[in-house]
């Protein structure tokens, strides 16, 4: 399933990250009526993790994970990855309270705030990061730190890392050989991990 979420494409609005969000359960929703028993898994890349990370967080809270959550690309949370990219540069000689005053708080107001090393504390379905060595717009330091966030909080994680000799920087993991593979091995461990949870209960 596509579709243009809110401010982008054909559709009307401004985006923010509660309306992508939104839009985002609301293809959930729509897929998860139509799917039967099929594995349901969010699948978010680059900004696209801070929306994938929230809506499975909320439906985790709300009891009902998605069967699994791939972050491709991933920031801990904005405040990083806006300090680690490029045009962060003129603004790294800032204090930590200028940066909160002068860059956060502004994003805030306009409902961005994207603290996935936060929430995905409370995500409990099975989480699968890739991320390229050498990526150039989110730093692979910062799929690191989400992993490490993710363990820390004890989650379900498997994180992996293409080297830098591999060249896929931030858009190419998709030629990953070994894709064929990984991602058919996560899916039948989301479905032995769902049984394992109905048996617990």
């Amino acid at each position: 399933y596509r579709c243009h979420f809110q401010g982008y494409g054909d559709s009307d609005g401004n985006p923010s990250e509660g309306g992508l969000v939104n839009d985002s359960r609301l293809v959930y929703d729509y897929v998860k009526k139509h799917s039967g028993n099929n594995t349901l898994i969010l699948w978010g890349h680059s900004m696209g993790t801070g929306v994938a990370t929230k809506l499975a967080m909320d439906l985790s809270v709300e009891g009902k994970p998605p069967d699994g959550l791939i972050l491709e690309s991933p920031f801990n949370n904005l405040r990083d990855a806006i300090m680690n990219h490029v045009l962060g540069i003129p603004f790294r000689w800032m204090s930590e309270e200028m940066i909160q005053k002068f860059i956060m708080s502004p994003l805030r107001r306009v409902g961005l705030d994207m603290k996935s090393d936060e929430r995905i504390a409370s995500v409990t379905c099975p989480i699968l990061i890739l991320h390229a060595e050498n990526d150039h717009v989110v730093p692979v330091i910062l799929g690191r730190r989400l992993k490490a966030a993710a363990v820390n909080a004890s989650r379900d994680v498997k994180y992996v890392e293409f080297e830098e000799a591999r060249n896929y920087k931030h858009k190419f993991i998709y030629l990953a050989p070994e894709l064929s593979s990984l991602i058919p091995e996560f899916v039948a461990y989301t479905k032995r991990a769902k049984k394992s949870r109905k048996v617990s209960r």
